[in-house]
């Protein structure tokens, strides 16, 4: 019960935060309309401008977002370039809906507008009252005042509107539902024969003149590339922690001063008995309260509580217990039910309580009071806190430190290792496509062969590569690109052909099968050799027995015609396999009614998004719009 009634109550909570805070914050470019114009402009809608600081606050946001989401990897998986052309999409999207919704007359309401925020769970007090205060001070704690807030929630608003509205028009006729379920349901029977390379490769045989022929024709395929042996000075947040050495008395002091992390809240352990009802339906609240009614009887003449929860409790998580629901904390349950609990005295049990779930009794078990654990208890954790706080406090200097070093003393790492106390590190050799370690961050790749870093020989400017490590590099030696001998790719040419001259004779061999098939001979009868032949059964399109590219090969292949089998030929790595498709035939109706019914949602679904997509182009088309290179560039 406890996670039955945690996960809808944070699932209310989680909507409104999307719905109020995260779509609103994601349209912080429209800030513009409260900050004024900017000098710097990165493109033109209708003679409307999109300012620098617009696109910046919405990339910032992003990249912040992306940068949490991937961590470390966060260079290696976006594209800067197309981040920023994706952001500056957006916008003009965004301002296309604008200035549609304003010539059409579509507005928000005050009145829809206060509905939407009063009514957010973010925004209410305990009594699901709206709250002024709490409202004025969640906007304040993320920089927006309440008109800028309210303004920003009425152009979202209004987007959404538009979007709904175009969708609306978006239907899915019954018979391309009829269409997409028997695709979908649709079932095969195929057969498929492979063929074993091992022969293939063993009967091939090459001189060392073909080896060196393939290799004058070309050279160029056996190139080395330019490599860079690089020097480098890390900084790592989780290093610096490792280093602190804190003493007793700090360790202790830092207990003092945080005593909060360490505290344990009051727990309390409750049992329940819930009887379902829907809230608002008179006729479903009468039923639960007389059932109530009945077992706050039976507990009054004594019968134990457990066991009625175990014979009548309709909450399927915690009825097999005696309703029990463990210990929680304040704050866990939704609000009447938490409120009641933590009333109550041990061994108390409340008159009925009401939640959107039903109607619920409860029966106090145990107190558990806050606790400030000792510190003996947590000092490892003390430990791990202080080092990681202290750690935050020097990081930041040492990459300032660290930086300025590497730009003042351009020619040697020295003094940007000695500003952190680190070592200068050397690298294994980088390619410009690829290395190893930091070096296999795009970015670090691309700042060791800059011009400046590269050409000129200095040390790089700070890299980031995420929350918690910074680099500086330098070039330390050029390896420059050579023409790898004949006796250093001999044996890498000897497989390339190898494999090569296998795979031709094989197709050469099931090419010359697939036209016996076609002409209506049986496999049993051709018996082909260095061949595994995989007799006929029945597939589906989601059937894991069979090689996906079979699979892929026998649901793109033409339906049989007079019972006469389809043979077509396939590659799965370059080895040829042949796919008989035999017969097709409709899936289980059973089966394709409920797909019916889940797919109905998913298709209205695409064909809305698809809408949407059309109208937004069609926006586009007929609008006059100027992007600037300013966009690229800007910080």
């Amino acid at each position: 019960m406890l996670e039955f009634i945690r996960e809808r109550a944070k699932g209310i909570v989680a909507w409104a935060i999307i719905g109020l805070i995260a779509i609103p914050f994601a349209l912080w470019g429209i800030n513009n309309y409260f900050t004024g114009p900017s000098k710097v402009v990165v493109a033109e809608v209708n003679g409307e401008e999109i300012d620098a600081s617009e696109f910046l606050r919405m990339y910032q946001r992003q990249k912040q977002q992306l940068q949490q989401q991937f961590g470390d990897l966060f260079e290696q998986l976006v594209d800067d370039k197309e981040l920023r052309r994706q952001i500056l999409d957006r916008l003009i999207e965004m301002k296309l809906i604008q200035q549609w919704t304003q010539s059409h007359g579509m507005a928000i309401s005050d009145a829809q507008l206060a509905m939407v925020i009063q009514s957010a769970p973010i925004f209410l007090d305990e009594q699901g009252q709206f709250d002024q205060k709490k409202y004025e001070q969640i906007l304040a704690a993320n920089g927006l005042s309440v008109a800028q807030f309210e303004q920003l929630q009425r152009l979202s608003l209004l987007e959404q509107q538009y979007r709904n509205l175009t969708a609306a028009s978006a239907l899915a006729l019954p018979v391309e539902l009829d269409q997409l379920v028997a695709l979908q349901q649709q079932q095969r029977q195929i057969g498929w024969l492979v063929f074993d390379m091992k022969p293939y490769l063993a009967q091939v045989q090459l001189t060392d003149e073909e080896l060196k022929t393939y290799y004058e024709a070309h050279k160029e395929e056996f190139i080395e590339p330019e490599k860079v042996i690089a020097e480098y000075v890390l900084l790592d947040k989780r290093t610096l922690a490792k280093q602190v050495k804190p003493t007793q008395d700090e360790l202790e002091r830092f207990y003092q001063d945080n005593q909060d992390l360490f505290t344990v809240a009051e727990q309390r352990q409750a049992r329940h008995i819930l009887i379902l009802a829907k809230q608002g339906d008179s006729e479903s609240e009468a039923a639960a309260q007389k059932k109530i009614a009945e077992i706050q009887a039976k507990l009054e003449a004594g019968e134990p509580f457990a066991k009625l929860a175990q014979t009548y409790s309709e909450d399927p998580g915690s009825a097999a217990v005696g309703g029990d629901l463990g210990w929680f904390e304040q704050g866990t349950m939704v609000p009447a039910f938490d409120e009641k609990v933590f009333s109550m005295k041990k061994g108390e049990i409340s008159e009925p309580v009401q939640t959107r779930f039903g109607y619920h009794l409860i029966q106090l078990l145990d107190i558990k009071p806050k606790q400030t654990q000792p510190f003996t208890e947590v000092k490892e954790r003390v430990e791990q806190l202080y080092r990681q706080q202290q750690a935050d406090k020097a990081y930041y200097e040492l990459q300032e430190a660290m930086n300025t070093q590497a730009y003042e003393q351009p020619d040697s790492l020295d003094a940007a290792a000695e500003a952190i106390g680190a070592a200068v590190e050397t690298s294994k050799p980088v390619i410009r496509e690829h290395g190893e370690g930091i070096f296999a961050n795009p970015k670090v790749r691309q700042t060791l062969f800059s011009d400046e870093v590269f050409k000129q020989r200095l040390n790089s400017q700070l890299i980031e590569l995420g929350p918690d490590r910074a680099v500086v590099v330098r070039v330390k030696e050029v390896i420059p690109s050579r023409q790898l001998t004949f006796a250093e790719v001999k044996a890498r040419i000897a497989e390339q052909l190898r494999q090569a001259r296998a795979q031709a004779a094989a197709e050469k061999a099931a090419k010359a099968l697939l036209t016996q098939l076609k002409a209506g001979k049986p496999v049993r009868e051709i018996k082909p050799a260095n061949t595994q032949w995989h007799g006929r059964k029945w597939v589906s399109r989601q059937d894991e027995s069979v090689p996906p590219v079979v699979l892929t090969a026998a649901f793109k292949a033409p339906k049989p015609v007079d019972n006469q089998p389809v043979w077509i030929l396939v590659k799965d790595q370059g080895a040829p396999i042949l796919v008989e498709v035999a017969a097709v035939r409709a899936g289980d109706s059973a089966v394709a009614e409920v797909v019916t019914q889940q797919l109905k949602q998913a298709v209205a679904s695409i064909f809305a998004d698809a809408e949407v997509q059309a109208r937004i182009a069609q926006l586009k088309q007929a609008a006059d719009i100027e992007i600037y290179p300013a966009y690229e560039t800007v910080k």
